[in-house]
């Protein structure tokens, strides 16, 4: 804790930390004040003192908040990038611009007002993972020099990451931490890899799920190392639920939105990717933006073994990258599925949905572009809404509008996943209609009335997806992700589930039956939607 040359800093240092870890608002400012002259006059009691800051604002008892975050933010204006663990800290309105930070952690911490990081420099890894932010959120200008873990964090109101610097990897995706067989807390974990129910979950804290429509998916905070093995695993990424803008970013290492969801406007214009990206959510407008070519990788993913060949960049449908003779390629409109030209990154409802009919008569047309088209349906499924879907009576116009697109998209899938007309003989040919080997990625979707009875598809991730009204899945047959395969991110029925006839196989190799499943789901979607 200090050097051993100043026992009497040293002593002084303890005193204070005593202090704050007792009662009384009025000897916690003082104690603050005191730690910072004491860290001013003593270098080497810098890091101790943020230290001890930061285990008063993880505590339970936090009654000079200001002053602490205060303090924090002088100690981080040193230069000398300090550690910070705030795990699970609950804060108020925060500057931290121009700080400089060694090893961070924000991990599930909430921030309760607006935050502030431009131009601040994350030397070391910057965890924000589970982290929720309530009011603006700006990194406009910061670098991460390390990697950079947003992983199931929730943006509730507009969020800036213009002009950022991500030099290693920038994650916007899930949000577990995979545990490693020598860490101490491998020993959480069951025989069956799970972390049991009923205990507290010593892997992060749990912000209470307040979400428009959404009850608490459940989604874990950590996994053993080598439970996920393909993209079809893993929790929600990311939710925007207002604009963001990485505007002018530059990617240095893989830029990572697998499962992220966007609410509003997603900005990358003039952004610049250096590596591997994952970034396919039709809103994501990306004018002016570039990339350098990845070359494809020699590996696959097995997903119940069969091979899946995965692009190392992944743009929206409907962009492409234009190589350039000199310089990285460019993201330009994609001229092959004319007529579409990113209708559903639109913010005119009717634009949007002229975007959907224009998908739903070019997947018909073009069969080969019939799997981007469903991802793209299926993305725009998965934005969040910004009201609750209830009583339409008491809804604006706009909202209502917004519904409307939101049952057009649903309808277009489901037109396209009946072999045969009602009464048609079970061994008649197909409708033209029918899209054959359809795979829906609908994880964390918000469904209204999603009717598919009679349906014949491939497979379905519906893992933290909220079912709205009435869920008619009678006489379908397809292979169901309802759940992760070791519990949590589990589907919610808000309303009426028919089943009737269903012929539906668990996704999951080796777990439970899909009956199984759909019980487990419908018993706590009873519980949780009380």
């Amino acid at each position: 804790m200090g050097s051993p040359t100043e026992p009497d800093a040293s002593g002084e240092f303890q005193r204070i930390a005593d202090c704050l870890a007792g009662p009384g608002a009025d000897a916690h400012h003082a104690g603050l004040q005191e730690l910072e002259v004491l860290a001013r006059a003593h270098p080497a009691l810098r890091q101790p003192a943020a230290d001890a800051v930061c285990r008063y604002l993880r505590g339970t008892v936090v009654e000079a908040v200001d002053s602490a975050v205060a303090l924090l933010v002088a100690l981080a204006r040193g230069g000398d990038h300090l550690a910070f663990a705030l795990e699970g800290a609950v804060l108020p309105d925060v500057d931290f611009s121009g700080c400089s930070f060694g090893p961070t952690v924000f991990a599930d911490a909430h921030f309760r007002g607006r935050c502030v990081f431009d131009g601040a420099h994350f030397r070391d890894d910057a965890i924000f993972a589970r982290a929720v932010f309530e009011g603006e959120a700006s990194f406009a200008d910061v670098r991460f020099g390390a990697d950079a873990h947003f992983g199931l964090a929730r943006f509730h109101s507009p969020a800036g990451f213009a002009g950022a610097r991500f030099d290693n990897m920038a994650w916007f995706g899930r949000g577990e931490e995979s545990v490693q067989e020598d860490d101490s807390r491998f020993e959480e974990f069951d025989e069956d890899g799970d972390l049991p129910s009923g205990k507290p979950d010593p892997f992060g804290v749990q912000i209470p799920w307040r979400e428009p429509n959404e009850a608490d998916p459940g989604w874990p905070s950590a996994v053993l190392q080598e439970d996920y093995q393909t993209w079809y695993e893993g929790s929600d990424g990311t939710c925007f639920r207002d604009r963001v803008s990485f505007h002018g970013a530059r990617f240095h290492g893989p830029a990572w939105f697998w499962k992220a969801r966007f609410g509003a406007d997603a900005e990358f214009g003039d952004a610049w990717f250096g590596d591997q990206v994952h970034l396919d959510q039709p809103s994501v407008d990306l004018t002016g933006a570039t990339a350098d070519t990845v070359a494809d990788e020699d590996d696959a993913s097995e997903v119940d073994d069969a091979e899946e060949s995965f692009s190392p960049q992944q743009w929206p449908f409907g962009w492409g990258l234009r190589p350039e003779d000199n310089g990285p390629g460019r993201l330009v409109t994609d001229e092959s599925v004319a007529p579409y030209a990113h209708q559903l990154a639109d913010a005119d409802p009717a634009v949007r949905l002229s975007g959907l009919h224009v998908l739903d008569a070019l997947g018909q047309a073009r069969a080969a572009q019939r799997a981007g088209i469903v991802d793209a349906v299926c993305g725009f499924l998965r934005a969040p809404l910004a009201f609750e879907a209830g009583d339409e009576a008491a809804l604006t116009a706009e909202q209502v509008a917004e519904l409307r697109l939101r049952r057009t998209a649903q309808q277009i899938l489901t037109d396209h996943l009946r072999p045969h007309d009602p009464g048609a003989a079970p061994d008649s040919p197909p409708r033209e209609q029918f899209w054959d080997g359809v795979e829906l990625s609908l994880s964390a979707a918000t469904l209204i009335d999603f009717d598919l009875s009679d349906c014949r598809f491939a497979r379905a991730d519906f893992m933290g997806t909220q079912f709205h009204g009435t869920t008619n899945l009678e006489r379908s047959a397809f292979k169901a992700h309802f759940m992760l395969p070791g519990g949590g991110g589990y589907a919610t029925f808000h309303g009426e589930c028919r089943t009737a006839g269903a012929a539906l196989t668990e996704g999951w190799a080796g777990q439970r039956s899909a009956d199984e499943t759909l019980q487990q789901i419908r018993a706590r979607s009873a519980e949780v939607t009380v």
